[in-house]
């Protein structure tokens, strides 16, 4: 094999055109994908090598080549391709056959013309970038399932379906179905849960200064400490008890102390605070208000009971006002006239 052709090979895997001076140039010629319908065979995107003797220049890719390769210089490789160039026209005239490897062959008719036949190994140079690797397959056609309509008396058409179709259409439906059946049932939504609900008192603690904030409601009542009763005294034994002593006298039963239940709608920190909330309750909505001082707390109360059964109705009354859903119950051992 001529030295000349393995440079033609490394070439056209870079190249789509390569000139042998005096000779004739190699094409890489690209072809789309394409389908023939009688034999069923998909074809990938490809390219093919041809010869074009009119291509005769030297385009300079052969010379650069044997100097890259030999490491010599312009002149000497294009002595040196002329050489090869040469041998390879007269082994052609002289077998009228020469073969440059992968790229393919030349044959010399009878009216002193080449004939080039592409090589079976030409591939590696041949095939599209974009579908590297990708081979011709056969795919045979698919069976036309299309149901033709059927015609029955009287001119009416019907389209026959397929029992895969309707089972897959009533399990779809008895799903959805059960869905509906089994999903939670959406509830009437409490509109008060979802408002923001404000008192006089927490109005005017907004609007009040730093130095006259009042107190925030405590939305526990407070507990008053419950006195334990007196221990009972023992009762001797009436069969040791002597006839004529006498029993000693039980000691007097204590008396509780009055107490008062408040219902406490409103606690500030000064009287001044509590005295103009009291101004502002509307006397159709509370029984009976006024303010009792605890402590540091000044209070204000819708109504006062000496029953603590009593006061803790009128609590449950008056909570469902929205106004004073925040009440809670005082109680104060001594009351205040």
């Amino acid at each position: 094999m001529l030295r000349i052709s393995v440079h033609i090979e490394q070439l056209l895997l870079v190249n789509d055109c390569v000139i042998i001076p005096e000779f004739g140039g190699f094409v890489l010629q690209s072809h789309p994908a394409v389908y023939v319908a009688k034999e069923h065979v998909f074809y990938p995107p490809r390219k093919e090598i041809v010869f074009n003797p009119a291509l005769r220049h030297n385009d300079g890719l052969l010379s650069e080549s044997y100097m890259q390769s030999y490491g010599m210089g312009f002149r000497d490789a294009q002595s040196s391709l002329k050489r090869d160039v040469d041998d390879l026209k007269a082994e052609l005239e002289k077998k009228g056959f020469v073969s440059l490897g992968a790229t393919g062959s030349f044959r010399r008719e009878k009216k002193g013309k080449y004939l080039f036949q592409p090589g079976v190994d030409s591939s590696a140079f041949v095939s599209n970038v974009s579908a590297y690797g990708l081979e011709k397959f056969h795919l045979p056609p698919y069976p036309s399932t299309a149901v033709s309509p059927t015609k029955r008396k009287g001119g009416v058409f019907y389209m026959p379906i397929p029992r895969a179709v309707v089972y897959t259409v009533g399990t779809v439906a008895a799903t959805i179905a059960l869905l509906l059946l089994v999903s939670t049932p959406v509830k009437e939504v409490n509109r008060m849960a979802y408002t923001a609900g404000f008192t006089l008192s927490e109005i005017l603690s907004t609007s009040a200064t730093p130095a006259e904030q009042p107190a925030p409601l405590v939305s526990q009542p407070e507990e008053t400490p419950v006195t334990p009763p007196p221990p009972t005294p023992a009762v001797p034994d009436t069969a040791t008890v002597s006839p004529t002593a006498a029993l000693p006298p039980s000691p007097p039963a204590p008396q509780q102390e009055p107490k008062t239940c408040y219902i406490i709608i409103g606690s500030f920190r000064t009287e001044t605070q509590a005295a103009k909330f009291l101004t502002e309750i509307p006397a159709s909505e509370c029984k009976e208000t006024g303010v009792v001082q605890h402590g540091e707390h000044f209070r204000v109360y819708a109504a006062r009971y000496g029953n603590r059964e009593e006061a803790e109705t009128y609590l449950s009354q008056l909570k469902t006002n929205g106004t004073f859903k925040n009440a809670w119950l005082f109680v104060k051992r001594k009351s205040i006239e």
